[in-house]
């Protein structure tokens, strides 16, 4: 056996350093652990890559909650949590710009808490996820210390700026503007923002959510089901936009149609209550299970394994991670045609598409696949196959977001 030269070892020494990138980046988020949602599902996955990577991430976690530790270590990355007022809660998207202002000025604790953070981590990057007002600390901080900026937009162009006051208005584009580059969690997101800052079209791209490789076993058989009865599975925030009251209205019509199916919703917010009325109102509370939030991963899969189909009625989505999950399980989804659902849920092919707001067609589609298990098969089994592409691999996405990171760097 001939043994390697000196040349050759050193050779692939450098091939191999050529794959580490070395950085420190620094991520804001208003959302995260313990909160549930697609951002805080998209923010860890791919931290946890990078971390992997060699890459060195810290978290600060602005409009946190008071009750949880204003720092801990969660999987090797420190989460700095850091509890101000939202300046784009109701309260102040009501009242006029300048009272923004004032309250901005008022909250000027937040800017020298932000600095000193600024100082301990030293970051190479800064990654503002999903942009709130009290982002302007942190983009006058990352200018005056000439640190490069990646903004993350997953939804607040569709759900937050059509209602923001003019100075948020301004300040939200301005951050685009004063951006190294700019990420979308879908071609719809992107295209919205590129519409209202049209400079960034150089600086841009989307990249789609992912969902681990092992989220499910392809040839894992189903446990006991945690339901007795046969259901249909929802898992959404209880926020208007999430459509739960149009699904509550389509059940109606499912049931006055002679078929008996639970509908199970997991989630928690703001309106729950109401559509709990809502359902009392509509006489079908004994067929609607509200399972609250649920945090045990092996539950929700557990769920989503057992279930029919999935159903995700959102007037507005920008991208919809759980529908990923759902084809992980070979699910068949109905969904509605709007944002960037359709870039995944494709009619016919792994899923049905209605247009938001109709109840009506909602339940028809409904009503189609509980009819049909054969198309119910089919479809689940096209969405496996569309879930195990690369384009939703973390390990991809981290892929793209580094050569993105090197971009930045090298510009600076």
């Amino acid at each position: 056996m001939i043994s390697e030269t000196k040349t050759e070892v050193s050779s692939k020494k450098q091939e191999k350093n050529k794959d580490v990138f070395a950085c420190k980046i620094l991520f804001s988020t208003p959302f995260y652990k313990p909160s549930i949602g697609g951002l805080e599902s998209a923010i860890e996955n791919l931290v946890c890559i990078l971390k992997n990577k060699n890459i060195d991430i810290n978290i600060i976690v602005s409009g946190s909650r008071s009750d949880l530790s204003e720092e801990e270590e969660i999987s090797g990355v420190t989460i700095k949590r850091v509890v101000l007022e939202n300046l784009s809660s109701s309260s102040v998207r009501c009242s006029r710009s300048f009272v923004v202002f004032f309250k901005s000025i008022a909250n000027i604790k937040t800017f020298f808490k932000i600095n000193r953070l600024i100082l301990k981590f030293k970051p190479q990057i800064v990654n503002i996820c999903f942009p709130i007002t009290s982002d302007i600390y942190i983009l006058a901080l990352s200018v005056f210390y000439k640190i490069p900026i990646i903004v993350s937009l997953h939804g607040e162009v569709s759900f937050g700026v059509p209602y923001a006051s003019t100075i948020e208005k301004i300040l939200f584009k301005f951050l685009l503007k004063k951006s190294s580059y700019v990420i979308a969690c879908s071609k719809y997101l992107l295209g919205e923002a590129t519409k209202m800052v049209p400079s960034i079209a150089n600086k841009s791209r989307y990249i789609y959510n992912g969902i681990p490789p092992d989220y499910f076993l392809l040839h894992k058989e189903p446990a006991e089901s945690i339901h007795n009865n046969r259901y249909i599975l929802t898992i959404a925030n209880l926020w208007g936009y999430k459509g739960i009251d149009i699904l509550l209205m389509a059940m109606r019509t499912v049931y006055d149609n002679g078929h008996d199916i639970d509908l199970i919703i997991v989630g928690d917010g703001d309106n729950k209550k109401q559509l709990i009325t809502l359902s009392r109102a509509l006489r079908i509370e004994n067929k609607v299970i509200f399972k609250g939030s649920i945090n045990n991963i092996e539950i929700k899969k557990e769920l989503l394994r057992n279930c029919e189909f999935f159903v995700l009625p959102s007037r507005l989505e920008p991208f919809g991670i759980v529908n990923l999950e759902a084809m992980a399980a070979g699910k068949a989804i109905v969904c509605t045609r709007s944002g960037g659902l359709p870039e995944i849920v494709k009619d016919g092919i792994n899923g049905i598409l209605v247009e938001p707001f109709d109840d009506k067609a909602l339940a028809e589609s409904i009503m189609r696949l509980l009819d049909d298990k054969e198309l119910r098969q089919e479809l689940g089994r096209n969405g496996r196959k569309m879930v195990e592409d690369s384009k939703f691999s973390w390990d991809n996405i981290a892929k793209q977001y580094i050569e993105i990171c090197k971009k930045v760097l090298h510009k600076k």
